[in-house]
């Protein structure tokens, strides 16, 4: 007893728990299953962060597991997680927030993507209010790839919850690692979303997108082309000096815009990204697309709102599956051999002198880029962040009858586009035909959705004085149009 807990260590027993009591101070469960008589009761520490258990009591003697699922294929694996909230009494149970997870996509996540997360959260238009939270990663073909999603209760409050299970499910799969790069939009992702995965992922790398970085500087008074067109050039510079020199005609520009994007703590200039990652992308299109493709889904109930994202994923990874079958593992996916294409004709204007070894000078119009083929670094800095061989490094590799294909990253090869799709989602049966458990009911939840979008202060004061502005304006145009006839 009076064992102590941190927060975000779960039990791996893998019971049905019935929540009796859930507060900041205190907790206690049950188990679900009629008959037995497991309990637990536990309270915080006063550090405000530890957990003791002050009684454990009862054995699970006749209880099942709950870690499969018994509807799919027993190598599927799927992680659900479904979280409730009880009344005072323990009488009932209302809905507050689930985790899903299917293994086909966890495990091609893990194998054959990038280490990059891009995170947003859309709200649902249904009879109650919710977060469809989906994190989505990039494959070798620059597209998007769903491995977990889920649905909450509000984002400022549940992001907790949905980010311990994502690290208790790297965990499982045997994935240690904390520095993973997450890619956000500022607007949208609060205060505490970041205090959790600065928790949960201490050493993990944040990307701030840039799209939502201009529409913070526009809504502070920075706007205007000039301004556009510079920030646009250092936030898409790959080396220090465009991004220096962009700077400098900024400052130059309009001062108070440089000390607003020096405050700026997020990574959102592409030269300061982790060459690792092997991944450009600096603004939010690549998971916002996600988004356009649920908003038919997102005003159904919740269970055809879930059916209808997975449905979308099996159908998403069927063509993909059979395609990476046929893949070899050195061949290149299509995005990349189109990217290679395109900067095939670039290198015409280039020079290279060649230094000894492996290193290489390249004059590109009036500026010289120091090449080394076996560090795989380039001066201009595209190919070490992108992953993809620039036109200064394809110029020496065309002038040593070299192969392209070597110099690319690995995660653009067939080999990880394979580990990616390696594995199907499989299919499963009609809801009317799904096995019956002896577990409690859950309710939707308390609160339902608002007759219209809820508005801050600050939105109220501008539709007012919108308001007034036109009132005023129709009766000046009125007493004219009076005085005229």
């Amino acid at each position: 007893m009076d064992k102590t807990y941190k927060n975000g260590k779960v039990w791996r027993d893998c019971f049905g728990v019935f929540v009796e009591k859930s507060c900041p101070t205190r907790f206690i469960a049950r188990c679900v299953i009629d008959g037995c008589n497991w309990r637990i009761h536990a309270s915080s520490m006063t550090d405000k962060v530890s957990w003791a258990i002050k009684t454990l009591t009862g054995e699970h003697a006749t209880c099942g597991r709950l870690e499969i699922n018994p509807i799919v294929h027993n190598s599927s694996e799927e992680k659900v997680v479904i979280q409730g909230e009880s009344n005072c009494r323990g009488a009932h149970s209302w809905y507050k927030a689930c985790f899903f997870s299917f293994a086909a996509q966890l495990r091609g996540f893990l194998r054959g993507c990038r280490p990059i997360i891009g995170i947003d959260g859309a709200r649902l238009s249904g009879y109650y209010k919710g977060i469809l939270l989906r994190p989505v990663g990039i494959d070798g073909n620059n597209e998007i790839f769903m491995f977990v999603y889920g649905i909450v209760s509000t984002e400022s409050e549940t992001w907790g919850y949905f980010m311990r299970n994502l690290k208790c499910l790297f965990e499982k799969k045997g994935c240690n690692r904390d520095d993973w790069t997450f890619l956000s939009d500022r607007m949208k992702v609060n205060q505490e979303l970041m205090q959790q995965l600065w928790r949960h992922f201490p050493e993990l790398v944040e990307e701030y997108a840039v799209n939502t970085c201009t529409s913070t500087a526009k809504i502070k008074g920075f706007s205007g082309t000039t301004f556009h067109k510079l920030f646009w050039v250092a936030a898409d510079g790959y080396n220090p000096y465009v991004f220096n020199k962009a700077m400098e005609k900024i400052h130059a520009y309009n001062l108070d815009v440089v000390l607003y994007l020096e405050n700026t703590t997020e990574v959102w200039s592409r030269h300061k990204f982790d060459p690792v990652v092997c991944c450009d992308h600096n603004t939010t299109n690549f998971f916002e697309s996600f988004n356009s493709c649920t908003k038919p889904y997102r005003d159904l109930p919740v269970l055809k709102l879930l059916e209808a994202i997975r449905q979308w994923c099996m159908k998403r990874m069927a063509p993909r599956f059979d395609k990476a079958t046929s893949m070899g593992d050195v061949e290149l996916t299509k995005y990349t051999t189109k990217i290679l294409q395109i900067r095939s004709d670039e290198p015409r204007f280039c020079y290279a002198t060649p230094c000894g070894g492996d290193e290489f000078e390249v004059r590109d119009a009036h500026v010289y880029y120091p090449i080394k083929l076996v560090a795989g670094t380039c001066g201009c800095g595209k190919w070490q962040h992108s992953g993809i061989p620039s036109k200064h490094v394809l110029k020496v590799i065309y002038h040593q009858r070299l192969q392209a294909t070597h110099f690319v990253s690995p995660y653009f090869k067939g080999k990880a586009y394979k580990n990616t799709y390696g594995e199907h989602m499989h299919p499963m049966p009609d809801q009317t035909q799904w096995p019956s458990f002896n577990l409690p009911d859950i309710l939707p939840p308390l609160v339902k959705r608002s007759a219209a979008n809820p508005r801050n202060k600050e939105e109220e004061g501008q539709m007012k004085q919108e308001r007034e502005r036109n009132i005023v304006q129709s009766s000046a145009a009125y007493a004219k149009n009076w005085a005229t006839t």
